[in-house]
């Protein structure tokens, strides 16, 4: 049998306690027993101890042996998840961290968790709010997938288990939903694809060039401009005129990267068109007629470009000023029998005085800010 070294002395001292109490006994003579030797630091293992309520006040130390389990808190048979298996708490008897008796693990305050944390079934389930508060100048969450990863590396559903994004091993994003996008949208390889259909319902910045694989960019609703239309290849719709069901409302240039700006269709442009540079019609140049059937005295302030006469009776027509620009071009042209007489008023002529306009006779005005200018006069009745 091994004896420790107190039990060593124990066993000494109680030997010699009975040696002199026999002398006592025989002798009659008294001799003192020693102190029974004193344990110090060291611990005696004494068995199994059955102990109902144990409380220790100061310190302790379990320093376990190799390779065993060092404690073992053992619930009772009709144990419930409560009262816990295991509870600390601070000195005024507030719960700090409690285990229950199905495993479940509560820390009042922060967990600084330095190693992995997982589920022995490969499912980690957290099932209240999770916040991360991160550090300066790290990545704050990473998801590594697996080495033979094949489905999505990350997922978020609703309560009914519809997946509402995703981000596929290959990185490819999957959102259900509607995406506010605040910032900028891009690639890191300086081509960002689209590929599926794009309902844009407010405002969008396109800072680059917005292109199909094709080469057709289809848009199939309204379209308003703000800035600049820099059309580096053909506008046209597929079977072959361009239709704008809505207002196209273009407050910057139009113009294509060449030096040729073609419109294969009708244009109609109830507003002004500035052309800086050379315009070239390689077909007819129309001017929408207005007929004026007016007779007596009348002003016309022009809002088109070409007018015929065809008035019952003699009428005296007074070009007027409101609602044109410096630049505006005017062609009159009187198919009546009736003479129509343009006033000395506004007018600049070759004559320097009022024009009669006879039957089919024309005339053209330009107007150069102050007065019309003639340009030509044409007899030809």
């Amino acid at each position: 049998m091994n004896l420790s070294n107190f039990q060593r002395k124990m066993l000494g001292w109680g030997v010699l306690a009975v040696v002199i109490t026999i002398i006592t006994l025989v002798l009659g003579v008294t001799f003192p027993i020693p102190a029974a030797p004193d344990a110090g630091d060291e611990l005696t293992p004494l068995g199994t101890m059955y102990i109902r309520n144990l409380t220790v006040q100061g310190n302790e130390l379990i320093d376990g042996a190799a390779d065993a389990i060092q404690l073992v808190v053992q619930g009772h048979s009709t144990q419930t998840s409560y009262p816990n298996l295991f509870v600390v708490e601070s000195s005024n008897g507030t719960d700090q961290f409690s285990v229950t008796n199905a495993g479940n693990i509560y820390a009042a305050g922060t967990s600084d968790l330095r190693g992995n944390v997982s589920d022995g079934g490969g499912t980690f389930t957290v099932a209240d709010n999770t916040q991360i508060t991160g550090i300066a100048d790290s990545i704050q969450l990473l998801v590594t997938g697996y080495t033979t990863q094949t489905t999505s590396l990350f997922v978020l559903e609703n309560s009914g288990g519809t997946d509402q994004l995703t981000v596929s091993n290959a990185g490819a994003l999957f959102v259900n939903g509607t995406s506010d996008l605040r910032g900028n949208v891009s690639d890191g390889g300086g081509t960002f694809t689209i590929a599926d259909d794009i309902a844009v319902t407010g405002a969008s910045d396109f800072q680059g060039s917005v292109a199909d694989s094709t080469g057709n960019l289809t848009i199939a609703d309204s379209t308003v401009i703000t800035g600049t239309l820099d059309l580096q290849g053909t506008l046209s719709d597929s079977n072959g005129d361009l239709i704008f069901p809505d207002n196209l409302d273009i407050t910057g240039y139009v113009y294509d990267g060449g030096s040729d700006l073609e419109l294969y269709d009708s244009v109609h442009v109830t507003g002004s068109v500035t052309v800086t540079a050379d315009l070239i019609v390689d077909d007819v140049f129309n001017i929408d007629d207005t007929s004026y059937t007016l007779t007596g005295s009348q002003t016309l302030n022009p809002t088109a470009s070409f007018y015929v006469i065809n008035s019952a009776g003699v009428v005296t027509i007074t070009l007027g000023t409101t609602g044109v620009q410096a630049g505006d071009f005017l062609v009159l042209n009187n198919i009546s029998g009736n003479n129509a007489v343009i006033a000395d008023t506004n007018v600049r002529t070759t004559t320097g005085a009022a024009l009669t306009l006879g039957q089919y006779d024309v005339v053209a005005f330009v107007y150069n800010g102050a007065a019309w200018i003639e340009l030509y006069l044409a007899a030809n009745s």
